[in-house]
């Protein structure tokens, strides 16, 4: 008996063969691309992702092998370590309840490393789609924010414009702070690939990614997010440094495009009240200064840092952070922020857990990559997304919270395991 195999019948039996093969790094692969989207929206929906990212992992194929290529590579330790020291910080700490939950608030520390290390390399199409959803999502925060103050505020059917961080809570568990950073990594991640692919993407898209910029920008401003301003200031200096020094590019067009930008953003910077139609959370309590503020916070750092060998070299413990600034506070007569300040300065707030060892950490586990990201691989996407989080930290806490955490987490892994650790790596 004669069986007849067509060209046809060949292309569906390898089709089908390929998906066969490909389903669980395609579903591990969705999910990444949910995570990335549900990060600006909901903190609770985008940790039902991570865990079932993670639990995807479990069917892929060589997962032993690439566990044990991933226990070789010294950069998946520093990584981890930032949330193994954070165990080691339960030894010396009094306040056990406060240090759990910070474990539980920082795990993604430790599982993402893990996950994003082992999963099976993406190529840049689909590392570009992840973070294109993650610059979606907040495109679709920011439109539906300007839709809700359009209808109470510009078309006069409340007095004043809403408090921002009071409106943002109610419409996501993320603050201006962190909206402001999301959009500013949202903004120059779609500037990368834009610039990176622009002779193969289509006009539409092209018009569509640039207003889609404008308005995150716009929104940026509008909540008075400075730290995020003074970065997409810096970003642009950067830029014209990398024209004209590195690439010669002495084009018209991009030094006036570059001049525009540099004016409007250090005016905005300096002057972001916008006509008082949104007030800080320092307008909030005019009893305070932020100056006087910052002051204190560095001044009490210190003191805490000081008062033995112990708290400078390892700090005050994983969970008693709050409670000896909050005594410091009170001591300054700024006694009603004793349970709810903190350090806003991630370097500051990892110095008095861990102390000084602590904050070697954390720098290292910053400061490498960012060499790595520059001189070895070139990797800009991973530069801007490190320059981003590192300028971030010197005004916020950045990994106190779950919404910093995984924002850092995940876009590290992701990146320096697609870009830098793609090679090996000496």
């Amino acid at each position: 008996m004669n069986i007849k195999i067509t060209s046809n019948t060949l292309t569906k039996v390898k089709l089908a063969f390929f998906f066969k093969n490909n389903l669980q790094s395609n579903i591990s692969y969705f999910f990444l691309i949910c995570i990335a989207f549900t990060l600006p929206l909901h903190t609770q929906l985008n940790s039902i992702l991570i865990i079932s990212f993670c639990l995807s992992l479990f069917f892929q194929k060589k997962l032993k092998k690439r566990f044990t290529n991933l226990l070789d590579n010294q950069f998946f330790y520093l990584f981890i370590s930032l949330y193994l020291i954070q165990l080691i910080g339960l030894v010396y700490t009094t306040n056990f309840h406060d240090a759990l939950y910070k474990l539980e608030t920082k795990l993604s520390l430790l599982i993402l490393p893990i996950a994003l290390g082992v999963l099976p390399k993406l190529n840049n199409k689909q590392i570009h789609i992840i973070v294109a959803s993650f610059a979606l999502s907040c495109l679709l925060t920011t439109l539906y924010y300007f839709i809700i103050t359009t209808q109470t505020f510009w078309l006069g059917q409340a007095p004043s414009f809403p408090e921002s961080s009071a409106f943002l809570k109610s419409i996501s568990p993320i603050g201006t702070v962190y909206v402001g950073m999301y959009n500013i990594f949202a903004i120059f991640s779609i500037l990368y690939i834009l610039l990176k692919d622009w002779k193969h993407i289509p006009v539409f898209i092209k018009l569509l990614s640039i207003t889609g910029i404008l308005t995150l920008y716009a929104f940026v401003i509008l909540i008075g997010a400075r730290t995020a301003l003074y970065i997409s200031f810096l970003f642009v200096v950067i830029y014209l440094a990398y024209n004209f020094y590195l690439s010669k590019n002495y084009d018209l067009t991009t030094v006036l495009l570059a001049l525009v930008s540099l004016t409007l953003t250090g005016y905005f910077a300096y002057k972001n009240d916008i006509n008082n139609k949104v007030t800080s959370v320092f307008d909030a309590k005019p009893e305070y200064n932020t100056l006087d503020l910052r002051m204190v916070q560095w001044g009490c750092a210190a003191k805490i840092l000081l008062e033995s060998n112990h708290s400078l070299f390892f700090g005050v413990g994983t969970g008693d952070v709050q409670k000896h600034i909050g005594d410091c506070y009170v001591n300054q007569n700024y006694g009603s922020l004793k349970d709810s300040f903190n350090a806003h300065n991630e370097y500051i707030e990892e110095a008095l857990r861990h102390g000084l060892i602590g904050l070697f950490v954390f720098l290292s586990a910053l400061l490498i990559p960012f060499y790595l990201s520059i001189y070895e691989r070139r990797s800009y996407l991973y530069f801007l997304f490190l320059l981003i989080f590192i300028i971030w930290s010197f005004t916020e806490s950045t990994l106190s919270t779950q919404k910093g955490t995984v924002f850092y987490a995940f876009f590290n892994s992701l990146l320096f395991f697609h870009f830098v650790n793609k090679h090996k790596t000496k």
